[in-house]
């Protein structure tokens, strides 16, 4: 029997009183499988929120209620499949900005290609699933969807998102960007004889990262609200 119950736990440094994390939704049908995203997840070190949900019914309601960062989707539903679930993410307009990932336990390339036809940013396979795997997916599927997002918004409304993402994603994204900065200077490093062209391109990458750590790392102006 399914145990269809929706469960909501705090994972990493989303335990701690008014410490921001990403709100996390996992589709499956199978509780093993719920239980080893999670346990997964919790090993990320990312301050993540998981809701665990086992149907499209359980589905409908969670959306009622929350808004969701990124949607972990499993492919194969006993009552349907990941396609349905991302028809029903897609009709609620609260779930906009939610990146969405499917999840199988089968390799199928034509269900990958589906999927991101489909509107996912990424696509997982159970047997391909880790800590890392997981931290790297939805770090990548976020940063994604809220460049697509950017592009779709008008241009009054850029600086709103900016401010958002700033807010919400700080915590997480500045010890990604101080990773990358490292691998950029042990690159630079161990190449003997660069060409020009990619001291250049090194230099330009090492420039933007520390652009956007210093963007993380600085408040975020409040946003005038009055009406004028």
């Amino acid at each position: 029997m399914l145990d269809n119950a929706p469960t909501e736990i705090a994972i990493g440094s989303a335990n701690q009183k008014n410490a921001y994390s990403i709100k996390a939704l996992v589709l499956d049908d199978c509780q093993f499988d719920r239980a080893r995203v999670r346990r997964l997840i919790g090993q990320t070190g990312m301050p993540i929120t998981v809701k665990e949900i086992a149907d499209l019914d359980t589905l409908e309601n969670a959306l009622k209620t929350d808004v969701f960062d990124v949607a972990l989707i499993d492919y194969n539903l006993a009552d349907s499949d990941g396609f349905d679930a991302l028809e029903v993410l897609k009709k609620n307009s609260a779930q906009s900005m939610t990146a969405c990932i499917m999840i199988t336990g089968d390799d199928q390339s034509k269900v990958a290609v589906k999927a991101l036809k489909s509107g996912c940013s990424d696509y997982l396979t159970k047997q391909s699933l880790s800590a890392e795997t997981l931290r790297v997916t939805v770090l990548s599927a976020l940063a994604e969807h809220m460049e697509e997002v950017r592009t779709e918004v008008p241009v009054l409304d850029v600086d709103k998102l900016a401010d958002k993402i700033t807010t919400n994603y700080s915590n997480v994204l500045q010890p990604e960007v101080a990773g990358l900065l490292r691998h950029i200077r042990t690159l630079k490093s161990s190449i003997l004889k660069p060409t020009h062209e990619a001291q250049e391109d090194i230099h330009a990458l090492e420039r933007r990262c520390i652009t956007l750590w210093k963007a993380l790392k600085a408040p975020v102006p409040q946003l005038d609200k009055k009406c004028h």
